[in-house]
């Protein structure tokens, strides 16, 4: 049986969103209503939905470096490392991984509502496939395991996820990139390799880019973890994720299974 780490802790939590808004400021840590939608970026979701006419990136590009959310300025309360130390990170099967939006540190807030309208899209792509954690967007931050923000320019990174693990709030960056022809109404396209990241996928090129992985299931380069652009989720990676969550063993191919619970 795979390892359980149930490392909630609710004052844990709180006290890392009071320091963030000493530091930081309140008007800078505040969140996305789950239920608001705008009727211009409404019209925007529509129209990018119906309308899929813009020539995209040949290519996806996905990063594991990035600098703070542009709303916060400064640099150790929400700092992350990925690292996956030759150890496979997923979350318990039976649990919801919450998220919130940041309204603040994006051009415009229409641009913020934008995104977290495509974030909770991909979201909901993934739960029905049901792999077994559910995505939930929630108002609140003090309810997140992870929070969408805007990471500025990263040149030609659209993206920036994380693995499963026990940190009181990670954190999902989108750049400026994604908001480019091109890329902008394919968004929520890019936000299903992100969620992918999420649930502990990695790269399907990553035997030969990144070392330090193990396969599950057959190579498929249109996967929704590969460079192809835009992503989207093939049968075959409904197919792997669902088993990928089914294993009962405490190790895969001789690496431990890690099952870590939504700080949330």
């Amino acid at each position: 049986m795979a390892h359980q780490y149930a490392t909630i802790k609710p004052d844990s939590k709180k006290d890392l969103v009071m320091r963030l808004k000493s530091r930081a400021g309140e008007k800078n840590l505040e969140t996305i209503s789950s239920d608001y939608m705008s009727p211009t970026v409404s019209d925007m979701v529509a129209f990018n939905d119906k309308n899929n006419v813009s020539i995209s990136l040949s290519m996806y590009h996905c990063a594991t470096q990035s600098p703070m959310p542009a709303n916060l300025p400064n640099p150790d309360p929400l700092s992350l490392q990925i690292g996956l130390d030759r150890v496979i990170h997923r979350w318990q099967k039976q649990t919801k991984v919450q998220f919130a939006a940041f309204a603040g540190g994006y051009p415009t807030s229409d641009q913020a509502l934008y995104a977290a309208s495509m974030l909770n899209k991909a979201a909901i792509t993934w739960n029905d496939v049901k792999p077994g954690p559910e995505f939930k967007w929630v108002s609140n931050l003090e309810e997140a395991a992870f929070v969408l923000a805007y990471g500025g320019d990263a040149g030609s990174t659209l993206a920036r996820a994380f693995f499963p693990n026990d940190k009181d709030l990670n954190v999902l960056y989108v750049y400026k990139k994604a908001f480019e022809p091109g890329n902008i109404n394919f968004m929520t396209n890019i936000f299903l390799h992100e969620l992918g990241h999420v649930l502990g996928l990695r790269h399907e090129f990553a035997p030969e880019k990144e070392g330090g992985t193990v396969q599950l299931g057959p190579r498929n380069p249109k996967s929704v973890m590969s460079y192809y652009f835009p992503p989207e989720i093939q049968m075959d990676d409904k197919k792997s994720t669902r088993e990928f969550y089914s294993l009962t063993e405490s190790h895969f191919s001789g690496w431990p299974i890690k099952d870590w619970v939504p700080n949330n």
